[in-house]
């Protein structure tokens, strides 16, 4: 059953993440880019293991992991 879980966990934060990809011109526009990214960037890994574009630590930009370490500090 935990497979199961995992996919349909997969399944809701692609759809989610497309939502996100789609709306980029309208975030961007009333945003900024520096949003979109951080909203994109979010759940990336320093290691390359996170989503949506499995990008590295020097790839994530610099505000966005601010953001990530607290996410890992929270319970």
């Amino acid at each position: 059953m935990k497979g199961v879980k995992k996919d349909c966990k997969r399944y809701v934060i692609s759809s989610l993440l497309s939502l996100v990809v789609k709306g980029e011109d309208f975030i961007v526009f009333c945003f900024g880019k520096p949003v979109f990214d951080n909203a994109r960037q979010h759940h990336e890994r320093l290691d390359g293991s996170g989503y949506p574009d499995g990008l590295t630590d020097k790839e994530i930009s610099k505000k966005v992991k601010s953001s990530l370490s607290v996410i890992v500090l929270t319970p």
